[in-house]
Protein backbone atom coordinates (compact mmCIF):
# COMPACT_ATOMS: atom_id res chain seq x y z
CA UNK A 1 0.00 0.00 0.00
CA UNK A 2 1.59 3.51 -0.78
CA UNK A 3 1.96 6.59 0.98
CA UNK A 4 -1.08 8.96 0.21
CA UNK A 5 -1.91 12.45 1.85
CA UNK A 6 -5.60 11.58 1.06
CA UNK A 7 -7.20 8.95 3.27
CA UNK A 8 -11.29 8.61 2.64
CA UNK A 9 -12.46 7.59 6.35
CA UNK A 10 -16.23 6.45 7.94
CA UNK A 11 -16.70 8.52 11.10
CA UNK A 12 -19.77 6.72 13.21
CA UNK A 13 -21.65 7.87 16.31
CA UNK A 14 -24.05 5.53 17.45
CA UNK A 15 -25.95 5.77 21.12
CA UNK A 16 -27.63 2.51 22.45
CA UNK A 17 -28.57 2.05 25.72
CA UNK A 18 -27.26 4.96 27.30
CA UNK A 19 -23.18 4.18 26.00
CA UNK A 20 -22.51 6.24 22.54
CA UNK A 21 -19.63 5.02 20.22
CA UNK A 22 -17.60 6.86 18.54
CA UNK A 23 -15.84 5.32 15.91
CA UNK A 24 -13.74 6.09 13.06
CA UNK A 25 -13.07 3.62 10.35
CA UNK A 26 -10.68 3.00 7.36
CA UNK A 27 -12.99 3.36 4.12
CA UNK A 28 -10.74 0.95 2.00
CA UNK A 29 -9.59 -1.58 4.02
CA UNK A 30 -12.18 -1.08 7.08
CA UNK A 31 -9.96 -1.31 10.15
CA UNK A 32 -10.58 0.78 12.99
CA UNK A 33 -8.35 3.53 13.19
CA UNK A 34 -10.38 5.11 16.55
CA UNK A 35 -13.18 4.15 18.91
CA UNK A 36 -14.42 5.68 21.77
CA UNK A 37 -16.55 4.54 24.24
CA UNK A 38 -18.54 6.49 26.38
CA UNK A 39 -21.04 5.10 29.43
Amino acid sequence: MTNCLFQPVYRVKCYANNVKYELILDAQSGAVLYREIDD
